[in-house]
């Protein structure tokens, strides 16, 4: 009896183990079923982030691409000076930001062609600046102009944008239009070069250099020459002054006025391109001064005095006397400052016409000009 009820107990016994590791397994099993479909979850979860990221930085290529392909086409647009189709692009591109420089710079032409038409009104003879109440200039500088809203466009609405996005262009062209006409009223083609220049064959560029210069003068304007250091300004200046006296019969006198560093490259132009015409180097000390004064003296017995800042204020006394026709400055954006000494001598000199020469015509603020 006893041996039974000890196999008993020894058959629950061993039932129990079984039954404990029995769980004990399926309990491991299931952790390890848990952390292979946690590793699965987290692989998924990973693949579908990478999609999402792949796909987001794809966006992004395609939308650079596609501002790439837009800045390209307006840079296109603005090398065949095709205005219209550049207002256009810039429109469709939805940037408020360069919308506004765009509207600002329309306003700012605008004003600055009526100036330009007050000061052809004018018809003075002395240098008379754009400054004081009411004048263009000032205007200017005081300009701000806001940019309209831009709405998105609709399926149903395709005549309408497209009317709309004409008006606002050429709401952008009205004030080049305007400056347009107004420094332009008076026009002349010019495709040749001047047979005065014997020193070779003018550029494309610079032929378009001189044409514009003479639409300037056709038109009682002042202007500056800004090309960049290197494309000949002296040169195109040297073709302005050949093409006003072969055509314009304008023989002068022109005042030259440039850093004393280069005036013997503006002699050594002159002799190169235009010998025919008169140009006097006037520098040295007193009494070299005070002789070629003297051998000049009287009318028509040069074209063009070419002499640096110093003299300009130093020998005032005999420049003012002479009635110049041009009054050209290198580097002219010496002059940038209105109270500067150079300016306030130069201001009382009698010139018909001016012309400055530089490569920053504008570094803080349009006033400057």
């Amino acid at each position: 009896m006893a041996e039974m009820a000890s196999q008993r107990l020894s058959r629950i016994e061993e039932e129990a183990r079984n039954h404990v590791e029995t769980k004990k397994r399926k309990f491991f099993a299931d952790i390890l079923n848990a952390a292979r479909e946690l590793q699965l979850h987290v692989q998924a979860v990973q693949k579908r982030r990478k999609q999402r990221y792949d796909g987001i930085q794809a966006w992004h290529g395609r939308q650079r691409q596609r501002a790439t392909r837009a800045e390209k086409l307006r840079f296109q647009a603005l090398k065949a000076d095709d205005q219209e189709a550049y207002m256009k692009m810039v429109d469709e591109s939805k940037n408020e930001r360069l919308r506004l420089l765009l509207q600002n710079t329309n306003d700012l032409l605008g004003r600055l062609g009526a100036a330009v038409q007050r000061q052809k009104d004018a018809d003075h003879d002395g240098i008379e600046p754009l400054e004081g109440p009411g004048s263009g200039l000032q205007e200017l500088t005081a300009s701000k102009t806001g940019t309209p809203g831009l709405s998105a466009p609709e399926e149903n609405e395709d005549v309408d944008n497209e009317a709309t996005c004409d008006t606002k262009t050429n709401d952008l062209l009205e004030g080049q239009r305007k400056y347009n006409s107004a420094v332009h009223s008076i026009q002349e083609k010019v495709t040749v070069q001047p047979t005065m220049l014997q020193g070779g064959e003018l550029r494309p560029y610079q032929i378009e250099g001189l044409q514009w210069m003479v639409s300037l003068f056709n038109n009682n304007l002042n202007g500056i020459l800004a090309d960049e250091m290197g494309l000949g300004k002296t040169i195109q200046t040297i073709s302005l002054i050949a093409h006003l006296i072969e055509n314009k019969s304008v023989t002068g006198p022109h005042l030259i006025v440039a850093p004393k560093a280069v005036l013997p490259n503006w002699m050594s132009e002159f002799q190169t391109w235009a010998p025919s015409i008169i140009a006097v180097l006037y520098d040295g000390r007193l009494e070299e001064r005070k002789a070629l004064r003297e051998e000049y003296s009287g009318e028509g017995k040069f074209n063009v005095i070419i002499t640096h800042y110093d003299l300009i204020m130093r020998d005032k006394a005999f420049l003012k006397k002479i009635h110049w026709y041009y009054l050209i400055i290198d580097e002219g954006h010496r002059l940038k400052n209105h109270e500067c000494a150079l300016a306030r001598t130069v201001a009382g000199y009698r010139i018909k016409r001016r012309l400055l020469l530089t490569g920053t015509p504008i570094q803080n603020s349009l006033q400057e000009l």
